[in-house]
């Protein structure tokens, strides 16, 4: 977000989550610290990162309903389906500032192919 928030004027940054999967789990014992890992904490850790850029818009977005008709998110890494329409919204473009991962060497899908202790999937 630093880099980007550099080279725009202004920034939108999405957390896209999956409320139905986030529900799920924590009925489950996967996750460690529900408190940390949580939606509510997420969001409030970005709000308090980006409130130190004076360019950042935050959304967040539950596409819990989304995320469950599209059973290949490998795709939602390159260009999920619905960002340019909100791009479009919000008279802004979508720009991928990463794609190689050269900066932050690690992406969404990799992030998802990783298996807790238990060798469950995570989603």
């Amino acid at each position: 977000m630093e880099y980007a928030s550099r080279e725009c004027e202004r920034l939108a940054v999405v957390l896209f989550y999956n409320g139905i999967a986030e529900r799920e789990i924590i009925k489950s014992d996967i996750v460690i610290s529900k408190e940390s890992l949580g939606v509510d904490s997420r969001i409030a850790e970005m709000r308090k990162f980006i409130s130190g850029f004076g360019n950042i818009d935050f959304l967040s977005l539950d596409c819990g309903v989304i995320y469950d008709s599209f059973p290949n998110l490998e795709t939602w890494d390159a260009e999920p389906p619905f960002v340019k329409a909100i791009a479009h919204d919000m008279d802004a473009e979508h720009i991928l500032v990463d794609p190689p991962h050269m900066i932050v060497p690690i992406s969404a899908t990799q992030i998802r192919a990783m298996s807790d202790e238990d060798g469950e999937k995570r989603r």
